[in-house]
């Protein structure tokens, strides 16, 4: 009977005619990658912001907990690449995020661990821009994989990089680095467009094998006997110098060859794979191709005059033996056995771009085939029947939500990246049998009515995570009683302050015994008041051996059928505010101290001086030796001077004299006087940016500011060096100083490339009094932070020894002040 009535509905693009369909848990922001660090389960994110004009540079990421709460924002002096590599570098189970960025045409990469904390900055290579008759193209250069290895046997790890540039061209192959000291021991650069690679003993010699495929994009390089007009297979032996040792020409123009590490044969044994095609107006016929490895001889091959693109690799039967899967016409998916024959095909839909392997999303055990056109995607099972349609979404990596959780999908709907979860489609089965009639319509609304309860619950628990959320982050203390004085709820600052866990001691908890010891014992009489009101008053409690002192309200709360009302109390920390009284006025008499001991700094200096002349003129003989001694109590007298002048500078609270100003004009300027002053083996170079926004800059303040940087960077470069001033405007950023919204800002950044600072000092960096330095006062870099700040900007300080060090300053387009 059913077969009778089923009718099948053929159009693929209809989504209530599939079994699943997909549903938006939630809209993101710019969300572009998730990844299970720590394998707990739970995938954590990686933020970015969307580049929108090329003139711009992404220069920042926001790591984000599996429940998108911020861990931090990474920050990079240069424009950040693309992240797509995650290597256990400490070797404690946890990926840390690899993340390349560009700065003054050299590569650098930085290992990020899933606190948000910077591990490891190495410089990798450098290159510089393609001059052409129609412009500039700037250097593209990135990291196409990254592994950690022993190649030379040592018991110590080397790191190996695959290089590749786009239309700039050079320089492109491998580099092999000591870890984690950064050092190159040796590099092999070729002129091909590397792309897949896989690393492995595959000669059984003992020594570790780079294997690489390529494309032809036809940019011109040529190098090391290899073009880009090519496409190529590619054997690197990864000596600590890289030497090729086989290689193999796989297409012509525009070819692109993929390259796949499966045991094709069933044989426990892993066979290569190579997939070429031409994406061109005349193409060559694609290719398969099975080598064998170590060997490289070629097992099995077929060509094909169709056009084939977007190959995956899958074992779509359970059969130990992976199919290969292609997009023939742009419209069928092809699947290959091992023997390289189609077995299959499936008509889907007209403008197929490509295809992806996804690891169970409907939870039956098997994988899924993802299907991707211009604008929707499809979601296959292994027999290719379209079990999903996702109209205007296109589909990406699964999000891991813990173990017994169904996982849910990131991608992108109407170009919004959002959270996609798979639910069955309530609408099918009267698709499938319409004929049916009322009965399935009952089973239709039940399964409505079921599921808009569900999102009622689901609607109601999200709020109150929310409330929980503002609730346990409230800086005063908050306790909520039951009518019947029972202990129901207290946040995080009460549990602290009463020395209490997250669970409550609700039963052996009494009411009054918990007044008396807060001497709050008259609440009582207030509790049993009719009608309830409102009180407060200040008492004193002792916690931890410290008796501190609280203003303490109590609120009536009327809820539903109880006639007497809940109660919370609020408790308000009294000693911390008359602390912070008491530091200010401490802070007022710092200053005027002082103010008393510059004056007579001065007049104690004066007399000294007056003294060496006296000396000089009437006792020239005595003059050298008491020199010696007169110059080091001048040299105290004047660091004394410039601590406290430097102290005052700190403490005092000026009114800024803010004027419009013309940020590219002042620097110049700045810097052709500063320029002046330096000793003659340290250059300083400015680059600054065009038609940068005008800002409210007091001028003299920040002229400090520029001085007190330069003046570090002058002294951490004893043997000479260059500092660089360049400027630049970043829209939408995202600063954590400045919580969880954007603002525009123009950064200037000043750089050198001296002795570097160690990373244990990097915290203490901007603390009033610390210096590394036995002439220092340790107020300098304080008074930048602090002129900085008060202009509404921020300042952040990169490192590393031997290097050199960068201070980048956000200064807000739209200030205030």
């Amino acid at each position: 009977l059913f077969s009778a009535c089923r009718i099948i509905n053929k159009d693929i693009h209809d989504p209530e005619t599939r079994p699943y369909k997909f549903e938006v848990v939630r809209y993101v922001d710019n969300i572009y990658d998730c990844i299970d660090l720590d394998g707990d389960g739970y995938s954590e994110f990686i933020q970015v912001t969307p580049i929108k004009y090329s003139t711009e540079k992404r220069s920042h990421f926001v790591l984000r907990t599996h429940n998108l709460n911020v861990i931090d924002q990474i920050n990079f002096a240069g424009k950040l690449g693309y992240i797509h590599q995650f290597l256990d570098i400490n070797e404690d189970g946890r990926l840390e995020i690899v993340a390349p960025y560009t700065r003054n045409d050299s590569l650098f990469v930085t290992f990020v661990n899933m606190e948000g904390k910077k591990l490891l900055t190495l410089f990798i290579t450098t290159g510089k821009p393609r001059i052409e008759d129609g412009g500039v193209i700037p250097w593209d250069s990135g990291i196409s994989s990254l592994y950690l290895v022993d190649i030379n046997g040592d018991g110590k790890r080397e790191l190996v990089t695959v290089n590749f540039t786009g239309l700039a061209r050079y320089p492109r192959g491998v580099m092999v680095f000591t870890f984690p000291e950064g050092r190159l021991l040796g590099k092999k650069f070729i002129g091909a467009a590397v792309s897949d690679n896989y690393l492995g003993d595959f000669d059984n010699d003992g020594i570790l094998e780079l294997i690489v495929s390529s494309k032809a994009p036809r940019n011109s390089a040529n190098m090391g006997g290899f073009d880009d007009e090519h496409s190529y297979l590619i054997v690197f032996k990864l000596t600590p110098v890289p030497e090729i040792v086989w290689w193999k020409e796989m297409g012509g123009y525009w070819s692109s060859t993929r390259l796949f590490y499966q045991d094709f044969n069933g044989d426990g044994k892993k066979e290569f794979l190579t997939f070429t095609s031409t994406v061109s107006d005349r193409p060559e016929n694609a290719r398969l191709e099975i080598f064998e490895p170590g060997t490289w001889r070629t097992l099995k091959q077929r060509s094909y005059r169709e056009q084939l693109i977007g190959p995956v690799v899958v074992d779509l039967n359970n059969d130990a033996s992976p199919e290969i899967l292609t997009i023939h016409n742009q419209d069928e998916i092809w699947v290959f056995n091992s023997n390289l024959e189609v077995i299959k095909r499936r008509k889907i839909i007209k403008g197929l771009m490509s295809c992806t392997v996804s690891n169970d999303v409907t939870g039956d055990g098997e994988p899924e085939i993802i299907v991707h056109s211009i604008d929707d995607s499809f979601l296959l099972d292994t027999n290719l029947n379209v079990l999903a349609c996702g109209k205007n979404f296109i589909l990406g990596k699964m999000i891991k939500r813990g173990l017994g959780n169904p996982p849910y999908l990131l991608g992108l709907v109407k170009q919004k990246p959002a959270f996609l979860k798979l639910k069955k489609n309530s609408y099918y089965f009267y698709h499938q049998y319409k004929n049916l009639g009322f009965t399935f319509l009952v089973v239709v609304v039940g399964f409505i009515f079921i599921s808009r309860v569900n999102t009622f619950h689901r609607r109601h628990k999200i709020l109150q995570t929310m409330l929980n959320l503002v609730v346990e982050t409230e800086d005063r203390g908050l306790i909520l009683l039951h009518p019947g004085g029972q202990l129901l709820f207290a946040n995080q600052v009460a549990r602290k302050w009463f020395n209490w866990s997250r669970k409550l001691p609700a039963k052996k908890w009494s009411l009054e015994a918990f007044l008396k010891q807060i001497h709050l014992d008259e609440f009582l009489m207030h509790m049993q008041s009719n009608p309830p009101r409102r009180f407060e008053l200040e008492t004193k409690v002792a916690l931890n051996k410290t008796e501190r002192s609280f203003k303490v309200v109590a609120e009536p709360i009327q809820h539903g059928k109880y006639k007497t009302p809940y109660w919370i109390l609020i408790f308000e920390d009294l000693t911390a505010a008359g602390e912070l009284k008491q530091a200010k006025t401490w802070a007022s008499m710092a200053q005027r101290i002082a103010h008393d001991i510059k004056n007579p700094l001065t007049s104690i200096l004066l007399t000294l001086q007056r003294l060496q002349m006296e000396i000089h003129d009437k006792a020239p003989k005595l003059a050298q030796s008491v020199n010696l001694y007169t110059n080091r109590i001048i040299e105290r007298i004047e660091l004394l001077r410039r601590m406290t002048r430097n102290f005052l500078k700190f403490i005092e609270v000026e009114q800024l004299n803010l004027v419009e100003t013309d940020l590219t004009a002042f620097l110049e300027e700045s810097c052709r006087e500063l320029n002046k002053m330096l000793p003659q083996d340290i250059r300083l170079e400015w680059k600054l940016g065009e038609q940068l926004p005008r800002l409210r800059l007091d001028q003299e303040q920040f002229q400090v500011v520029l001085t007190n940087l330069i003046s570090n960077a002058v002294n951490a470069m004893p043997e000479g060096g260059v500092i660089t001033i360049s400027t630049s405007f970043q829209a939408g950023l995202q600063l954590l100083s400045k919580g969880n919204g954007s603002g525009d800002y123009v950064v200037v950044e000043v750089m050198d490339t001296g002795v570097g600072i160690p990373e244990s000092d990097l915290p203490h960096l901007f603390d009033p009094h610390f210096t590394s330095s036995d002439t220092g006062t340790g107020l300098g870099l304080a008074i930048v932070k602090k002129i900085v700040e008060s202009h509404g900007g921020t300042i952040e300080v990169e490192s590393e020894v031997g290097s050199g060090t960068s201070f980048s300053i956000y200064l807000p387009v739209n200030q205030e002040g």
